[in-house]
């Protein structure tokens, strides 16, 4: 939108320096005019190409007067553009961030539970250790296998744990690009 009303404006400019070319042309003509046309012409079409004339100032003065408005309303627009795109990237900042911490809080939360499991499995380890001492020798073999099941289950799920890590980091790293690449475009 910015790149638009740049555009616009600098279309206007160069119309106006058009114009001011053509009133230049004019007032050489209008000039050269009158002095030839004062000896030729009476005074009735002298006054008439004096009004001429004057309505043609007032039409330039016209003009001026909303090329000036013109280019402030664009100077106007162009700041409120700039306003409002910072709050755009304000919020998408903000945005950004919390959901960057959301998944920091989510790691950590994912973390914490599979310490728990890795202690939770250790102690009922352990525990049929023991057991496995006084039970028959089929019982300690049935519970090495569960553990063993268990803790490739656990394996699994830490290894979705890093998996996920990296993404969240890979995800943090591009948004992060992409928002340096919006604001190095838009500065």
């Amino acid at each position: 939108m910015k790149q638009n009303v740049q555009c616009l404006s600098w279309e206007k400019s160069e119309h106006l320096q058009i114009i001011e070319l053509h009133r230049h042309d004019l007032d050489q003509i209008l000039s050269q005019g009158r002095r030839q046309l004062s000896s030729q012409c009476d005074g009735e079409t002298s006054l008439k190409i004096n009004e001429i004339r004057h309505r043609i100032q007032q039409q330039w003065t016209n003009v001026e007067q909303r090329r000036q408005f013109n280019s402030s309303y664009v100077h106007l627009l162009d700041r409120r553009l700039d306003e409002l795109e910072g709050r755009w990237y304000r919020i998408q900042r903000e945005i950004f961030t919390s959901d960057i911490e959301s998944l920091f809080d989510k790691t950590n939360d994912f973390q914490q539970r599979l310490q728990q499991l890795d202690n939770e499995i250790t102690r009922l380890y352990e525990r049929a250790q023991k057991l496995g001492n006084h039970l028959p020798p089929i019982v300690p073999k049935k519970i090495n296998t569960q553990y063993s099941v268990i803790k490739n289950q656990y394996l699994e799920l830490y290894y979705l744990n890093e998996l996920i890590e990296i993404i969240n980091q890979i995800q943090i790293d591009y948004k992060s690009q992409q928002l340096t690449d919006e604001n190095e475009i838009n500065n």
